[in-house]
């Protein structure tokens, strides 16, 4: 399965927790996880826009950083830009849902997603992982 920031970072805010997105959570060791390298920049980026926000400390970033680096999801590389760019303008995304959309295509694996956008292009597909 691949997952992408969205369900990553309901995780670790209680405002945003959704029960698909914790049950996976709770049932991470039995799902061969994997999501692109895009992701590490993207809950990067979205912590600290939670610090600037005074959302979170740079303490909780530092555990939630901690307690990902020990969760058994595999980093995998993006597509070619043309397959991510073709998947974009056919389902109206942006460069970065469409490559996590692309790797779930590839892979011929479902997608977990928080994200409308890439949920219904994921459900077009049939690639939507059950519960998103």
């Amino acid at each position: 399965m691949i997952v992408d920031a969205s369900v990553t970072l309901s995780w670790f805010f209680e405002d945003e927790q959704k029960p698909a997105a914790e049950e996976l959570l709770d049932r991470l060791d039995q799902h061969d996880i994997r999501t692109i390298s895009l992701w590490r920049l993207e809950l990067t980026n979205a912590l600290l826009v939670a610090e600037r926000r005074n959302r979170i400390t740079p303490a909780y970033t530092a555990q939630v950083w901690k307690r990902l680096r020990a969760l058994p999801i595999v980093l995998i590389d993006s597509g070619s830009p043309e397959d991510i760019l073709k998947l974009a303008r056919n389902h109206k995304l942006s460069a970065y849902d469409a490559a996590y959309l692309e790797a779930a295509w590839r892979l011929k694996t479902p997608i977990a997603s928080l994200d409308a956008a890439l949920s219904k292009a994921a459900r077009k597909l049939r690639l939507l992982a059950p519960g998103f």
